[in-house]
């Protein structure tokens, strides 16, 4: 509602990043509202299950298969993606972008076809958006841009190819810097940055029991005991953004930087309790399950919760929630994609495209490991729907090494 706002005002800050507000504005005026806004996401979510399907077909015969479909077509019904493609949030705009152009230069890679000019700026673009939409994207951004430019120019040698991968990861780079500084004045910055060390600050406090936080992050509503009773192990909100908030930003920049070197001086000297604190935060993102607080409210008006029968039905509906909601296993499964992708890079063309996929959704896990300032499963969307993007491609690259190995154990 805020971003919508600005997208109405034309004026924008940075709390969150101005770009979707920006592109909304202009779609708004094409149809008002909140509907293009999602049409833009959910578009760039089915382009980009298009381009997987086209891909797969050089590698699978879904005729003969045709159940293998199922993971295309039943991938956005899937309740651990459609419990969040259904919102409009800035988290949707850089997870579809970036999985469209992934899986556009997938089909690319595994089809002697050159990226034509026109589809070269369409991708360019999705690039600069996805990346400005939010902002860990940048940490990301090289290597799908790397992957990009390397396919851009295919049939030059191997440094000429590397230098034009640079050169596109830095344009992109500068694009969005560039369109930062002109979208949000300095006057508008917010800095929220100072959340997370605050939040960093206000864990390692309690769990020493001695007040770390400086005077000046400090409201007149402050109190060490108010800032031990409001600690949420998986947000930082309860301190920030009340009427009655105890810790607050600072805008002068030199109190700015007191506060970074405070905080690095004080992880520097606790990097125990700033590690728990910082994976009891994440792993509410991977845990979670999203509206099962809804099956503990109603679940006991339909069964009494004193009967065995409770208790079976509670625990079926809790393993499920494990299975389809929460984010766990999903990762798992990732993690096994970029081993095998490493394992048998030289002797699959489809495993360097599931390490593109899957390093892009383990360093994404990495980076908002350290620079998140809550643990929601909505901040590791990207990483859901990257490793379920890998699932035709994983069968593929299974269904190869164990043809190549019959073929030798036949030999023998």
């Amino acid at each position: 509602m805020g971003q919508y706002q600005q997208a109405l005002l034309g004026i924008y800050n940075d709390h969150h990043p101005a770009m979707m507000s920006f592109a909304w504005r202009y779609f708004d005026k094409i149809c008002p509202g909140y509907g293009s806004m999602y049409l833009l996401q959910i578009g760039l979510f089915y382009l980009g299950l298009y381009f997987i399907w086209q891909a797969a077909e050089t590698f699978l015969d879904f005729k003969k298969s045709p159940a293998l479909l199922l993971f295309i077509f039943f991938l956005p019904w899937w309740p651990q993606v459609l419990l969040f493609s259904i919102q409009i949030q800035k988290d949707n705009g850089f997870t579809f972008s970036f999985f469209a152009i992934a899986a556009a230069l997938a089909n690319y890679s595994l089809r002697d076809k050159q990226i034509s000019l026109p589809a070269a700026l369409l991708i360019f673009v999705g690039l600069i958006y996805g990346t400005a939409v939010k902002y860990q994207a940048q940490f990301i951004l090289p290597i799908l841009s790397i992957w990009f430019g390397w396919l851009l120019v295919k049939s030059r040698p191997p440094l000429q190819r590397l230098t034009v991968s640079i050169f596109t990861t830095l344009a992109v780079y500068a694009s969005v810097v560039g369109i930062n500084a002109v979208l949000v004045p300095k006057a508008q910055q917010s800095n929220s940055w100072q959340y997370v060390k605050l939040f960093d600050l206000a864990a390692i406090s309690k769990s020493m029991d001695q007040d770390l936080i400086l005077d000046i992050n400090k409201t007149p509503h402050f109190s060490f005991e108010k800032l031990k009773n409001q600690f949420q192990e998986n947000v930082v909100d309860p301190y920030v953004f009340p009427a009655d908030a105890i810790l607050k930003k600072n805008t002068d920049p030199l109190e700015q930087q007191q506060l970074w070197d405070h905080w690095f001086s004080v992880v520097r000297c606790h990097p125990f309790y700033y590690l728990k604190h910082r994976w009891m935060n994440f792993s509410h993102c991977l845990i979670d399950r999203v509206g099962y607080t809804h099956v503990d409210r109603l679940l006991p008006q339909i069964i009494d919760p004193e009967t065995k029968a409770f208790s079976i039905v509670k625990g079926i509906i809790d393993l499920m929630g494990y299975a389809f909601v929460s984010q766990f296993l999903v990762i798992l499964l990732g993690v096994i994609y970029f081993v095998a992708s490493v394992v048998y890079w030289r002797r699959s063309k489809l495993a360097p495209i599931i390490f593109c996929f899957t390093s892009m959704a383990l360093l994404f896990i990495g980076i908002l490991l350290f620079m998140s300032m809550a643990g929601t499963p909505r901040y590791t969307y990207f990483s859901l729907v990257m490793i379920h993007g890998c699932h035709l491609f994983a069968i593929g690259l299974f269904k190869s090494v164990r043809k190549q190995n019959e073929e030798v154990f036949s030999e023998y």
